[in-house]
């Protein structure tokens, strides 16, 4: 099915020499996931707040339109934005669970 993970991972994956950047990407590629950010979204620099999806084709939802904004809150993090489209599908079938009640069981 379609996933997307997003978050602050505390790994610098700018840095390719990084043991644990090393690591984390072995993971990526063994799960079959991509990472969408490119950019610092740390105040003193790093990626370190990714999205991650899918990297099939058949399971993988675009991401467009990533945005690392600073912000001025209390955060030392930026704000990582960006969009996808999906497709919801609600479901149409309705389920009847027919039960007796015990209280009316004469035993």
């Amino acid at each position: 099915g379609k996933l997307i993970i997003c978050g602050d991972f505390n790994i610098h994956v700018e840095n390719g020499d990084c043991p644990d950047t090393k690591k984390f990407q072995a993971i990526l590629s063994n799960y079959g996931l991509i990472q969408h950010i490119s950019k610092p979204t740390h105040v003193h620099g790093g990626t370190l707040d990714l999205v991650l999806t899918r990297s099939n084709t058949c399971d993988s939802l675009a991401i467009s339109d990533t945005k690392i904004i600073e912000t001025t809150t209390t955060s030392d993090h930026f704000f990582v934005g960006f969009a996808c489209n999906f497709e919801y599908l609600p479901n149409s079938e309705q389920l009847v669970i027919k039960a007796r009640n015990f209280k009316d069981i004469d035993l």
